[in-house]
C-alpha cells in the first residue's frame, strides 16, 4: 500500500510554559487501494482438512435426523438418549454450539418423540391436546398432542441455533481462511458450491441441510444460493489480500449473513405458500401434507429468535409465530391448520404472515412468484 506521510512539527510559541518540548504528529493519508481481485471460482485446497470438525457434526446431526424420520412409521424405536448422546458428541459438539436459551427445547423435542412414539393410538387433529395425549403418527408424521412434528421443529431449529449462530461467530470474531471453509460447511454447501440437491455423476456430494433450500430458490446462475456462493468466494480473496481489505471482508459477511438469513425466509414462504395452496384446493389428497408443510414452515421462522447479527427482530419472530397459531407464551395449536373447519382463518392467518415476510425483507412480487416453486426443477 503507498502511503503519503505528513509530518507536522509543533513548537511552542511560549517557551517559558512549554520548554523545549516539540511534539510531532504523523497523519497518514492511505490512497486508494487498489481494486480486490475476485476469482470465478473457491479455490477448495483447505476446504477438506479445515472442516473435519464440522463434517463429523453434520454426521451427528444426519443421525439424528435419520433417527426422528423413522419414528414416522411403527416398528422404528426412537430412543431420546441416543439421540442426546449424538447431540452431545464430539468437538465442537451441536449442543456445544446451539443458543443456550433455547437448548433445553431440544432435549424436550428427543424426549416428548419418544413418548409420542409409544402412545398406541394416531394423533387425530378434531380432539382436544388433552385427548391426543402424548401425540401420535398423523398422515404419516409424528406429532406431539399440539401438531408440533418433531423432526421438523428438531431440524429446522438446528439451523439457526446451532449452525448459523456458530458460522456466525466464526465469521465475525475470528475470520480466517479456515473459518470460512467452516462457515461453508456450517451451512450445507461445499467449496465446488453445488447449488443442488440432487446427486448425479456430476455432483456427487449435493448441498445438504439449508443450503439445499436455498438452492431450490435459486436458478444456475442467479439467486440467493449464488449471491452467498459470489460472497464466499469474495470474502476469501479479502481474507488473501491482507488486513487492508479489513472493510470488504466486514462488508462481505455481513452480506453472506444476509441472504444466508434471505434464503431461510425465502423457504418459509415457499412452505406457506404451499400450505395456503392445498387448503383452497378441494382434493382432500393433496391435503395430507399439510401439517408437515405448516411445520417446516414455522419452525424455520422461529428458529431465528435469539440469535445475533439477523435481519428479523425477536418481537417480529413472535408476531409471525402468534399469526400461526403459535403465540408467545401460551400453548401451540398447529393441529388446527388440518381441521376444515378452520379453512378460512388458516388462509388468512398465513396471507397474513407470508405478507409481513415480505415487508421484513424488502422481497418483491416477483420474489414472492419465484419463492412458490422449486427452482431446481425449472432450470
Amino acid at each position: 500500500m503507498k502511503h503519503k506521510i505528513i509530518l507536522l512539527s509543533l513548537l511552542c510559541i511560549n517557551l517559558a510554559s512549554c520548554k523545549d518540548d516539540v511534539k510531532d504528529i504523523i497523519t497518514t493519508i492511505n490512497e486508494d487501494l487498489p481494486a480486490l481481485e475476485i476469482p470465478a471460482k473457491y479455490d477448495t485446497t483447505t476446504f477438506a482438512a479445515n472442516t473435519t470438525d464440522i463434517y463429523a457434526l453434520r454426521t451427528n446431526l444426519k443421525g439424528i435426523l435419520d433417527s426422528l424420520n423413522k419414528g414416522r412409521t411403527k416398528n422404528n424405536r426412537q430412543v431420546a438418549t441416543e439421540m442426546r448422546a449424538l447431540f452431545e458428541k464430539g468437538t465442537p459438539s451441536l449442543s456445544g454450539i446451539t443458543n443456550p436459551v433455547f437448548k433445553n427445547e431440544i432435549l424436550d423435542l428427543f424426549t416428548k418423540n419418544e413418548l409420542a412414539y409409544q402412545n398406541t393410538q394416531a394423533f387425530d387433529p378434531t380432539k382436544t391436546p388433552a385427548e391426543n395425549g402424548n401425540g401420535g403418527i398423523f398422515n404419516g408424521y409424528l406429532l406431539d398432542e399440539n401438531g408440533i412434528e418433531f423432526k421438523e421443529a428438531t431440524e429446522k431449529q438446528l439451523f439457526s441455533w446451532s449452525m448459523y449462530r456458530y458460522a456466525e461467530e466464526l465469521l465475525t470474531k475470528n475470520l480466517n481462511q479456515a473459518s470460512i471453509d467452516k462457515a461453508i460447511a456450517l451451512f450445507g454447501a461445499n467449496a465446488n458450491f453445488p447449488n443442488t440437491n440432487v446427486a448425479s455423476a456430476t455432483v456427487p456430494k449435493p448441498d445438504l441441510f439449508l443450503a439445499r433450500y436455498v438452492a431450490q430458490r435459486s436458478l444456475a446462475e442467479s439467486g440467493l444460493y449464488i449471491d452467498i456462493k459470489k460472497g464466499f468466494i469474495k470474502l476469501q480473496a479479502a481474507v488473501k489480500a491482507g488486513e487492508k481489505y479489513k472493510k470488504i471482508q466486514e462488508e462481505t459477511v455481513t452480506n453472506i449473513l444476509r441472504n444466508w438469513e434471505k434464503g431461510a425466509a425465502a423457504t418459509a414462504i415457499f412452505y406457506l405458500i404451499s400450505v395456503e395452496t392445498n387448503l383452497m384446493t378441494t382434493d382432500q389428497t393433496k391435503k395430507t401434507g399439510l401439517i408437515h408443510n405448516f411445520n417446516e414452515g414455522i419452525f424455520i421462522i422461529k428458529s431465528w429468535k435469539g440469535l445475533q447479527n439477523k435481519q428479523i427482530t425477536d418481537a417480529q419472530v413472535d408476531e409471525l409465530l402468534a399469526l400461526l397459531y403459535m403465540p408467545n407464551n401460551e400453548k401451540p395449536a398447529l393441529y388446527k391448520v388440518t381441521v376444515p373447519a378452520n379453512d378460512t382463518e388458516s388462509i388468512a392467518k398465513i396471507k397474513s404472515a407470508k405478507n409481513r415476510l415480505k415487508e421484513i425483507y424488502g422481497f418483491s412480487d416477483d420474489d414472492m412468484k419465484a419463492f412458490a416453486i422449486n427452482r431446481i426443477t425449472v432450470r
